[in-house]
């Protein structure tokens, strides 16, 4: 099921991307469209192919880097049309305990860039750093930005922290509830919906 519902996620951004490739003129764009300065501190270190965490009662959990899904080649260019080129960051990982499936995605568009977070093929949030703009399909989410934060004694930079408390009886039962985000690191906590929190180790 997660590899069906990603082919249909893919297919339907490459309609959209197909029609937003055209301008008003009926042209074609052209260029090269990188995913923009403001997002950039976010693109994960790659060379991390997996890492721990530790939820409130002590309990590990591994997570991997998952090497069966299209972001095998984590940073790349697309092209659309003729001569219109566009920058994919993306990467996603498995756990082994609870079969947590996490993927964070960053695509250049025309004028901006697009962040996506997905978490077990269930519940997807977007975000545009350009408009602004949220989108959460259950309904309310809320994302927020932070300089830095500290998880059992680390300091982490460059934070993102989604939180989906207003849909929580809308989102899977897997879902965290929130989930914090850090540049360089990637997910480094996350809270359940039963209040059971993991942190990065």
């Amino acid at each position: 099921m997660k590899h069906i519902q990603l082919r249909i996620n893919i297919l339907v951004f490459s309609f959209v991307a197909s029609v937003l490739i055209f301008s008003s003129c009926g042209d074609y764009l052209e260029g090269t469209y990188k995913i923009s300065g403001e997002a950039l501190k976010y693109k994960t270190d790659t060379t991390v192919f997996s890492f721990q965490m530790i939820d409130s009662y002590g309990i590990t959990e591994e997570f991997y880097m998952d090497t069966h899904t299209w972001y095998v080649t984590h940073d790349y260019f697309s092209e659309w049309g003729e001569k219109a080129f566009y920058e994919t960051f993306g990467i996603a990982y498995g756990s082994v305990v609870n079969d947590y499936f996490f993927m964070f995605v960053m695509r250049a568009q025309e004028t901006s860039t697009e962040l996506e977070v997905e978490w077990n093929q269930k519940d997807l949030m977007s975000y545009d750093f350009g408009t602004r703009v949220m989108e959460f399909e259950p309904g309310g989410m809320n994302i927020s930005f932070y300089d830095t934060l500290q998880v059992r004694g680390v300091t982490y930079h460059d934070i993102i922290e989604i939180d989906y408390s207003a849909s929580r009886n809308e989102i899977d039962k897997n879902t965290p509830v929130k989930t914090w985000i850090a540049g360089k690191e990637g997910l480094i906590k996350f809270e359940r919906k039963d209040g059971v929190v993991s942190e990065r180790l």
